[in-house]
């Protein structure tokens, strides 16, 4: 018994050995088998030619993709959305002012102008339209047009790039001799100059200084279909606005009580050439105010053909004090000697080619009066020949007074006179045949406040005193008519 157990001791680890042959055999066989269908490698060169063919493909793809992105026909609906979203962003990156993008004020100012009127929008967008169309046929395409869509430069240096261009807006602030001009600019007055100022669109400030009253005039400028020069003069009748230093006075101070006594009532009220903004009306329903015993006093007016301001009167402490401005506005003289030479050289043409719709200066009765002249040369079959060789005005003569609700603007002086008429179809006489004669005249002008200008309703002799110690002399021979 005990050597039976030992056989089988020493038999059993044999019978143990027996699967991990096997298994290594399976393994072997296996691994065989696995080698019989492994793929062949792949050269190297083969790969890369798959792979940048693979890369080319994608790279046309996307390229023609973005191609079509970045074309006109996609840009421009995303281009007048932008301009019509009204948005500060898309402005500064897409509009172009003087070959740089427009700053965050200058967005503010187109915007506001697009919300403000809605038919400078309706115009630009369909300028852009336009544009696109013949971008569309020629990428090189670029509008005369102040404002256009054009072709910008590249985006990733391959597709063309489009932005909306503005051009600068030339003004031109024309200089008065007798007037000092100046132009806001970036918040400071520049003096005007003989140059065309290159502005972006936008409301600009032009001063006067005339008759030491500052007159303010806010202009706009915009586009409009051709990129002519915006001209600015200075115009005495236009409606300005007082830009003199304010300086309110202190209505609840006792320092003075006093009335002023002044023609017209609606007067403003300057004190020591500070404008107080209060009228002549207003400032005498005052119990008191701070004016002291010194102050200058004027006054401004306002009068259809454009403010005046008075003499200084120097406060004194009077109860009752006379500050007025003349209705003799010297300013005037010059509109009344051209508005005369005007109304003689309409005389002689009407009368020379017959015709009494050339007499524009006048009205009834000098109208009537002149008219019935022309009217005698036709029914008598007779010619004019001559005129006024020369017109010398007696500037002491010169005056401006009340008449009615208007006024009345006179001036008188020397009128040479060389004239004469003949017969139809017979020789015309020569100029110096003719003796000149001189007339004393005067012409008497109505301002017509709805036409804003001066018309003759009487001229001719005059029993007024005209004199020659005062006088300017003007040659209008010129305008005679010879045969």
């Amino acid at each position: 018994m005990p050597k039976e157990t030992v056989e089988q001791k020493e038999i059993k680890p044999k019978e143990a050995e027996k699967p991990k042959e096997t298994v290594k055999l399976k393994e072997d066989k296996n691994k065989k088998e696995v080698n019989k269908y492994e793929m062949p490698k792949i050269p190297k060169t083969l790969k890369m030619l798959f792979s940048f063919t693979i890369l080319l493909a994608i790279s046309i793809v996307g390229f023609f993709g973005l191609k079509a992105y970045h074309s006109i026909d996609v840009k421009l609906p995303t281009i007048l959305s932008g301009v019509e979203s009204k948005k500060i962003g898309f402005y500064t990156t897409n509009i172009v002012f003087n070959g740089k993008g427009i700053d965050k004020n200058q967005a503010e100012y187109l915007i506001s102008t697009f919300e403000e009127d809605e038919t400078k929008f309706k115009t630009i967008e369909k300028w852009l339209k336009e544009d696109a169309e013949n971008l569309k046929k020629d990428s090189n395409y670029k509008s005369d047009r102040p404002i256009r869509l054009q072709k910008s430069g590249k985006i990733l240096g391959l597709f063309d790039d489009y932005k909306i261009h503005l051009d600068p807006i030339k003004l031109k602030v024309e200089k008065d001799d007798e007037v000092q001009t100046t132009i806001l600019l970036n918040g400071k007055e520049e003096a005007v100059s003989d140059k065309e100022y290159e502005l972006f669109p936008g409301k600009y400030t032009i001063f006067y200084y005339d008759n030491n009253i500052k007159l303010k005039e806010d202009i706009t400028l915009f586009y409009d279909e051709k990129s002519d020069i915006k001209t600015v003069s200075y115009g005495a009748g236009t409606e300005y606005q007082i830009a003199n230093e304010v300086e309110k006075l202190d209505t609840n101070s006792n320092e003075s009580s006093f009335k002023i006594l002044t023609r017209d009532e609606n007067s403003i009220l300057f004190v020591n050439d500070k404008n107080t903004e209060l009228t002549v009306k207003e400032f005498n329903k005052l119990s008191g105010t701070n004016i002291k015993q010194g102050d200058i006093l004027k006054v401004v007016t306002k009068m259809p053909w454009g403010y005046t301001i008075s003499d200084g009167v120097t406060y004194q402490g009077e109860k009752k004090i006379n500050v007025s401005t003349s209705l003799t506005d010297k300013r005037l003289l010059e509109v009344a000697i051209a508005r005369t030479i005007e109304l003689l050289r309409e005389d002689v043409q009407s009368r020379g080619k017959k015709d009494a719709n050339l007499l524009t200066t006048m009205i009834d009765p000098s109208l009537r009066i002149e008219a019935k002249r022309v009217e005698s040369l036709i029914n008598n079959g007779r010619e004019y020949v001559g005129g006024y060789p020369s017109m010398e005005f007696d500037l002491n003569s010169f005056e401006i007074r009340e008449y009615g609700d208007t006024y009345e603007m006179y001036i008188g002086g020397h009128l040479l006179v060389q004239e004469t008429t003949y017969p139809q179809n017979s020789k015309p006489p020569q100029l110096t045949s003719i003796t000149p004669e001189e007339f004393t005249v005067g012409f008497h002008f109505i301002y017509d406040k709805e036409k804003k200008n001066w018309y003759s309703n009487i001229w001719g002799f005059t029993t007024r005193t005209i004199t020659r110690t005062n006088i300017r002399s003007v040659d209008i021979s010129k305008d005679m008519i010879a045969r």
